[in-house]
């Protein structure tokens, strides 16, 4: 396993350092080490040179076992903080990603609904202000009694097609808003700005990106 985590070029990750170091006993080890070095002093008292020796190999053995596992801990978690790094930046970037991918694609359907929108409000725009301009004088005479005949016709004021549309919805009973008050669009790159947004002040210069 530490062979391929090891190995030359190995870019593990982060999941796979975690399992490598949880595999780890330190706790094992000491005890490996204090069973070795209790038989090794066991047989000094009573046992060959021979039967020392070997004692005196598999204490050096669990010590160096122990030193390894300290090296490797040392190694796997400078790794896994390398590799949690990475791995973070890669989340990163990849969100960034997508985040701008999904950008990208709403600036384009912007400019082609927005400017499907214009197509077909503009004209509507036009005429309710056509109409507006033309109703605005003549309740202004029916109400005044100003054209007696035109009150007549008329059997009260000619109501405007957005109170028959909204009733008071958007309207204050002191204030009157306009259809092309209440319809804007903004620019796109195929159409200008449509309703109260075409009379507003421009902040920068008419140049549109995407």
């Amino acid at each position: 396993m530490f062979h391929k985590l090891f190995g030359a070029g190995a870019k593990p990750a982060a999941d796979d350092l975690r399992a490598a170091i949880s595999q780890i006993d330190m706790n094992a080890l000491q005890r490996t080490l204090a069973d070795a070095e209790a038989a090794y002093r066991e047989v000094l008292l009573t046992g060959t040179d021979a039967e020392a020796a070997a004692a005196e190999a598999a204490r050096d053995t669990a010590r160096r076992e122990i030193e390894r596992a300290h090296v490797r801990r040392d190694e796997l978690e400078r790794r896994l903080s390398d590799a949690e790094v990475a791995e973070r930046k890669a989340a990163a970037e990849k969100r960034v990603a997508e985040v701008v991918a999904r950008r990208d694609e709403l600036v384009k359907r912007l400019h082609r609904d927005i400017a499907k929108a214009h197509a077909i409000l503009a004209p509507l725009v036009a005429d309710l202000e056509a109409l507006h301009a033309e109703l605005v004088p003549m309740n202004r005479a029916i109400g005044t009694g100003d054209d007696p005949e035109l009150a007549a016709a008329a059997g009260g004021y000619i109501i405007d097609p957005e109170k028959i549309i909204w009733g008071n919805y958007f309207f204050a009973p002191d204030a009157f808003i306009s259809a092309s008050q209440l319809i804007a669009l903004p620019p796109s790159r195929n159409s200008e700005p449509l309703g109260w947004l075409s009379k507003s002040e421009r902040l920068s210069p008419p140049v549109l990106g995407g």
